[in-house]
């Protein structure tokens, strides 16, 4: 009983410890196996570390409560793929199994112009909430047009969901991928800050980390249809980051091209049964070319051939001809509204370097935009609620660029203002293109009508009018004051002083009617908002100056 005291260990931890020290170890065939096989012993630790969430999705999926609206069970599939607690829950509120069916339905249409994302017709809601969450809420997001107040709440899940896994976890998958390409890709439809170039960004470096420049393409190794989703999703983000960085924002491209795109194009048409895949390898070529434009007015070493007119001419008949070519490849993407776009934007870049007035570019690009307006006029009229951003860009470019080239003709009567004038005619195009968007039918489930669009559309067009179009009228009533003898005589008399203005065309002007000269045409009609547009500035459409002024009031 003289026993000295000591801290009582609990006995069972004590017996563990004591077993697991002292019991023999049994080495068996199959654990022999794994040790002499790392990459099999790392794949068999990964499918037992996932084998409860497995076993957790296959019981959710099974339920029979998905489907019904009074269950929260959907609910909980799709939170829990976003990794959405019980204090954010109430973002996805109202969203259950028929509304993913729904916009699912309503979402189809809207990839015949965005053909790096593809749904199958046997996907359903409860496939998509479990393998792809994070993509089902970004389509659904640009499937609620009509539901503006849900649109809201999905976009806050979807931002919410990509910070946690990207930024937090560090996550890097397909589903990510293409969540963030489809809330990229039609991100005008819900943009409240300028944050694209910074999506631009990190969608670029979740591509170059999933692999995209170091990809096994042995043509032993089988085609799998997720080998095909990853090469179309790669696909899908060199297009958004080449066409976004030159048009939106004039900045270099986030995402360098590889010789292994071209690749991956031919692979997805070659192995794929869906037919806007045979349309890739056109589409990459296309805006390969207008990436390799912009590297060569923008590559360093050339800043005095950058202010060289003749250095762009060249450069943008080098372009030009090489879209001709793609043209003559692959006639099907002549069908596409980027490639006309695309075709503008390099006359664009002739008439924002040319300091003065050139009749020849300007005639050039008046025959381009009045063939893109012609070819959207053409269109359904919910072609407009359903265009990726890439063609949004161009459409806002245009447009501000029709409007340049009215603001900037010289004020004296010339064939060519004449011939321009007579093409363009900015105030009828506007009118038509809002009238013809306005005819589409809100009542039309395959083809939701987006209110919010039709505003955006119908500021732009009334800021258009009165801040670059009202002021060229009013400095043309200016210089018609300035230049008419006749503004001050009665109607009797106007007929009598144009007779006696009448000349033979061998003579010359007079001293009293000379016409005013082409030389230094007026700019003093040009708003100073909108100065640094019409000038020879470096902003891109989708920047703070532009956005600000005439697409967000």
């Amino acid at each position: 009983m003289n026993r000295d005291c000591l801290p009582s260990i609990p006995k069972p931890r004590k017996r563990r410890a004591f077993v697991d020290a002292e019991m023999p170890v049994h080495i068996t065939t199959s654990s022999v196996h794994r040790s002499s096989n790392s990459a099999g012993n790392d794949t068999t630790a990964k499918q037992s570390q996932d084998a409860p969430s497995e076993d957790m999705r296959h019981s959710l999926l099974t339920n029979p409560d998905l489907t019904n609206t009074e269950s929260n069970s959907f609910l909980k599939l799709l939170s829990r793929g976003l990794r959405i607690n019980e204090a954010t829950s109430d973002l996805l509120q109202g969203i259950d199994y028929h509304y993913v069916e729904n916009c699912l339905t309503a979402f189809r249409p809207f990839t015949k112009n965005f053909p790096f994302v593809v749904l199958h017709p046997d996907t359903d809601a409860a496939s998509m909430a479990a393998d792809r969450p994070v993509t089902t809420v970004a389509l659904c997001a640009v499937a609620s047009g009509s539901h503006p107040d849900i649109r809201i709440r999905l976009v806050r899940s979807f931002r919410l969901a990509l910070s946690t896994m990207v930024l937090v976890e560090g996550q890097r998958n397909i589903d990510l991928s293409i969540g963030l390409l489809v809330f990229l890709a039609w991100n005008h439809h819900y943009m409240a800050k300028h944050q694209i170039y910074q999506e631009l960004c990190l969608l670029a470096g979740m591509a170059t980390d999933m692999g995209m420049y170091c990809e096994n393409l042995a043509s032993n190794i089988p085609r799998s249809p997720s080998m095909i989703e990853r090469f179309r999703t790669y696909l899908g983000c060199y297009y958004l980051c080449c066409s976004l960085s030159t048009i939106g924002f004039n900045k270099p491209n986030p995402l360098r091209w590889t010789d292994n795109l071209r690749k991956y194009a031919e692979i997805v048409g070659q192995f794929s049964d869906m037919q806007s895949d045979r349309m890739l390898v056109g589409i990459i070529e296309l805006v390969k070319s207008i990436d390799d434009f912009e590297d060569s007015i923008q590559a360093p070493g050339i800043e005095s051939l950058r202010i060289s007119t003749q250095y762009l001419t060249m450069q943008a008949r080098a372009a030009n001809n090489r879209l001709s070519t793609l043209k003559r490849e692959h006639p099907e993407i002549a069908s596409l509204l980027t490639f006309n776009g695309l075709s503008t934007h390099i006359i664009h870049r002739l008439v924002r370097a040319s300091c003065v007035p050139d009749m020849g570019c300007f005639i050039q690009c008046a025959f381009t935009i009045k063939e893109y307006t012609e070819d959207l006029l053409a269109r359904p009229a919910a072609t407009l609620y359903r265009i990726a951003i890439v063609d949004w860009v161009n459409l806002l470019e245009i447009l501000l660029l029709m409007a340049r080239l009215t603001t900037r003709l010289p004020s004296n009567v010339t064939w060519e203002a004449g011939a321009i004038s007579s093409i363009l005619q900015p105030d009828a195009i506007l009118d038509r293109i809002y009238s013809h968007t306005t005819s589409a039918s809100s009542e039309d489930f395959l083809n939701p009508r987006d209110e919010a669009q039709l505003l955006w559309l119908r500021n732009l067009c009334e800021t258009i009018k009165t801040r670059i179009l009202g002021c060229r009228e009013r400095g043309r009533q200016r210089v018609g004051l300035q230049f008419d003898p006749v503004h001050s005589l009665d109607n009797r008399e106007v007929s009598a002083h144009l007779e006696g203005r009448f000349r033979p065309v061998n003579e010359p002007y007079s001293s009293e009617l000379s016409p005013p000269s082409a030389s230094s045409p007026s700019r003093a009609h040009i708003n100073p908002e909108t100065s640094e547009f019409l000038g020879s500035s470096d902003h891109g459409v989708l920047e703070d100056p532009i956005l600000k002024a005439f697409v967000i009031e």
